[in-house]
């Protein structure tokens, strides 16, 4: 990756860099979707998970730098430290990936200048991107044990040359993806304007009760509430509070896929896809 104002930039293989940063990359990382954050999964529940969305990793992967706009940049301390500081320095940067390519970082000489004096003596650095927003669904992630789906990546950074820089406005098992495969992986539509998207779907409570009535008409689960939390060319996932049967009083949160049968090219495609299904329960309970 590249960082812009202080920037690094392009890619070798993947490794990861920042928008003030250049990434020369060796590896991209997907790690699980909603899995509880203790847990890792096995190579059957792996394959599992790939069969219920049909996205091919690669693309889950560049449909995750493409649909976010900060990740959290960790690089290697350099300074002598105490016994109980951090052996790496991390927070969170801007970034911008147009159409899914590798990330260009900006690190503000002000807030970002520890970063910017650890890559002095060290290039290597990794950006963590994952659904940071909206706040809401993720709360509710984390409120159930669960994890947003987020993409690794492993990167050496090179400053960006001025020359080079350009403005853009503003239009727990791993798998390792090869390079060759992020760079040919297709992007949704729906993955530049997903942010947007699930916030305008998730404020609105009609909406969501939809969502809800989705879980109990069709895959007949309980759902008293929902919220959209992914989108994609081929369906979409919500998370559903449930009732509990253990006392507690407690929601129980569980995730629900909808595969479609058509893929959606946009984000006014989907919102027919719900209206379509809204009138097809109400045109079977008649």
């Amino acid at each position: 990756m590249r960082w812009l104002g202080e920037v690094w930039g392009h890619c070798r293989q993947l490794e990861v860099q920042s928008a003030s940063l250049q990434l020369c990359c060796s590896c991209l990382r997907l790690l699980s979707t909603s899995t509880p954050a203790h847990a890792a999964l096995d190579q059957q529940s792996q394959q599992k998970l790939l069969e219920r969305t049909g996205l091919p990793l690669a693309q889950r992967c560049k449909n995750l730098l493409a649909g976010n706009w900060r990740g959290q940049l960790s690089t290697a301390q350099q300074e002598p430290r105490g016994k109980d500081e951090p052996a790496v320095h991390s927070s969170i940067v801007q970034y911008v990936a147009p159409r899914g390519s590798l990330p260009f970082v900006l690190l503000n000489k002000g807030t970002d200048k520890k970063h910017i004096q650890n890559l002095a003596l060290e290039d290597r650095a990794s950006l963590t991107v994952g659904h940071t927003d909206p706040q809401a669904v993720v709360s509710v992630l984390r409120a159930g044990g669960l994890m947003p789906a987020r993409a690794n990546v492993f990167a050496q950074l090179e400053q960006l040359p001025a020359g080079e820089m350009a403005y853009v406005d503003t239009m727990s098992h791993k798998h390792t993806v090869d390079i060759a495969d992020v760079d040919g992986a297709l992007v949704d539509q729906l993955a530049v304007s997903q942010h947007a998207l699930l916030n305008s779907i998730n404020q609105n409570r009609e909406l969501r009760s939809q969502l809800a009535l989705f879980c109990q008409a069709y895959l007949q689960a309980p759902a008293e509430d929902a919220l959209m939390i992914q989108a994609d060319r081929l369906g979409f996932t919500v998370l559903g509070r449930t009732p509990t049967d253990d006392g507690s009083g407690k929601p129980s949160w569980c995730e629900f896929r909808f595969q479609l049968t058509r893929e959606l090219a946009d984000a006014a495609a989907l919102q027919q896809m719900l209206t379509e299904m809204r009138v097809e329960i109400d045109q079977a309970g008649q």
